[in-house]
């Protein structure tokens, strides 16, 4: 069955004439919704059949009362599915695939045919794509995977749009199986991966579902969209090409990361969170150069709670350029405190998300927030990971560009253990690469390790780039390190990440 191919009637259940008529399954028989109006329905099934020939399927809904009281009388609606006669006609044709009015016109119906599979889903990264390659990209993606889905509707699968990217298969008892959801989601990621060419890039799609069961998981339309949303966020979470069938549990975890998410945002406010520092020293002179500025949150209830898990809750929250800036802030605040104390730190490095580059926020608000504090713009380092491609190269690379002729240094960190490291150390302007405590950690009895280590220190030499060593602990380590050529180590070696005071009597000592 093709995606347009139903019609929806209204009957007057006194006599069996049609009331109002609907659908895109009206452009297959060739008429307008008011020339069956009036008519017998039967008689109207009976033209169908005439036409298309047999295949019709009719589902009837519940007698509803219509009218004033006393003057009242019940109404029906039916549903037809029309058999394929014209098969593909709404795909090349680009007809909209049917959306949530329809579904909830249609809603009594298909819960005829249950139990039903309902498969949320939606294209990753689609946001990223349009700030990327434009709105019209966004548009272009939408209609090519639009068309791979609506190939896959037949009589046991139902399609509908409920809004900007967010579709739903409805899956009724003919295909209900675990197997038959496991084909379709299988061959939807076939079809969505077929390479689509945006500018001079192929780009392949990749798609996040979220299932949930009629009658198991409710019977409410509107709870059960509810539910199916709720998993496609864990499966997005899981990475990609990934579905996830809602239970319970998932829903309650999501209420206690909503409610942490209220919590964190509270502390942001109320100055609730901290930093700790961490000291870099020169290796062979053990002079500080700097110090990473590391956040600390301990939540009333729960006590410490990792960075690792608390600065992705921001991001996905919405808030991680308030965190951000709560961050450069306080930093910068202290740094500015240590210099007029007489302490020398070098370079104060805070971590930035990847979220903090899109519409240029990063850049106004590091001008801020130095103006607002005082801090002369060579005392910051910014540290950057891999992952922020997905605010787009071009514009990452001009904002570097720019934040670099302030006299701000940029740090790429964690270099090494992502794909594309030896990349960006190409297309970023960059001051330092941070070699990632992964390699670090065996670099004394493992080969490759040492091989790497080497071959970073000697690339970022090459291109006039300091080196600084993440994860230090041994003294074996550091000769090593030393023997090797690296400017600069950070570890616990030199001091694990501490409170102000504590780092404060480190910069002292080596400030005297």
């Amino acid at each position: 069955m093709s995606v347009g191919s139903y019609i929806t009637l209204k009957i007057d259940t006194r006599n069996g004439n049609v009331c109002s008529a609907e659908g895109p399954g009206l452009s297959i028989l060739g008429c307008q919704a008011g020339e069956l109006v009036g008519r017998d329905w039967r008689e109207l099934l009976s033209d169908f059949a005439a036409k298309l020939g047999n295949g019709i399927k009719v589902y009837h809904g519940a007698p509803r009362l219509v009218g004033k009281k006393g003057d009242d009388f019940a109404q029906r609606l039916l549903h037809i599915q029309l058999p394929g006669a014209v098969p593909g006609r709404e795909q090349s044709t680009g007809a909209r695939i049917p959306g949530k009015r329809q579904l909830k016109r249609e809603w009594e119906l298909l819960t005829r045919q249950a139990p039903l599979t309902m498969m949320l889903w939606d294209i990753d990264c689609l946001e990223q794509i349009a700030r990327i390659f434009g709105p019209e990209a966004r548009k272009k993606v939408l209609k090519h995977v639009s068309r791979q889905a609506v190939s896959l509707v037949d009589d046991a699968h139902r399609l509908f749009k409920l809004g900007n990217n967010d579709f739903l298969f409805v899956i009724t008892a003919k295909a209900d199986s675990q197997a038959a959801t496991r084909q379709l989601f299988a061959r939807l990621i076939e079809n969505a991966s077929q390479p689509l060419k945006i500018d001079n890039y192929k780009l392949s799609m990749t798609i996040n579902a979220g299932l949930v069961r009629y009658p198991d998981d409710g019977t409410d339309l509107d709870e059960l969209l509810k539910k199916g949303g709720q998993a496609i966020f864990k499966a997005q979470r899981s990475g990609r090409n990934t579905w996830t069938t809602y239970d319970q549990a998932m829903e309650l975890g999501l209420m206690q990361e909503i409610a942490l998410g209220a919590d964190l945002q509270e502390a942001i406010l109320t100055n609730k969170l901290e930093l700790y520092y961490q000291p870099q020293a020169q290796i062979t002179t053990g002079q500080v150069t700097g110090v990473e500025a590391l956040l600390r949150w301990k939540h009333p209830v729960y006590g410490e709670i990792p960075p690792a898990c608390f600065v992705p809750l921001a991001e996905r929250s919405g808030f991680a350029n308030r965190l951000t800036e709560w961050v450069l802030q306080h930093a910068c605040r202290q740094g500015k405190k240590w210099l007029d104390d007489g302490l020398r730190f070098g370079r104060i490095a805070v971590n930035i998300s990847a979220n903090c580059f899109v519409g240029g926020w990063l850049n106004q608000a590091v001008t801020r927030v130095l103006a607002d504090v005082g801090l002369d713009p060579q005392f910051l380092e910014l540290e950057i990971t891999e992952n922020i491609e997905v605010a787009g190269v071009a514009g990452v690379r001009e904002m570097l560009a720019a934040l670099r002729r302030s006299g701000i240094t940029i740090a790429f960190d964690d270099f090494g253990i992502g794909y594309s490291s030896f990349k960006y150390i190409k297309l970023f302007p960059l001051d330092t690469v941070k070699i990632d405590r992964l390699f670090v950690a065996d670099v004394t009895h493992n080969v490759s390790s040492r091989a790497i280590v080497q071959a970073v220190i000697r690339l970022a030499a090459d291109l006039g780039l300091r080196t600084v060593a993440e994860g230090v602990e041994t003294g074996e380590q550091l000769r090593f390190l030393q023997a090797a050529g690296c400017d600069s180590y950070q570890g616990y070696l030199l001091s694990p990440p501490a409170p102000v005071h504590d780092v404060a009597v480190l910069l002292c000592r080596h400030s005297g």
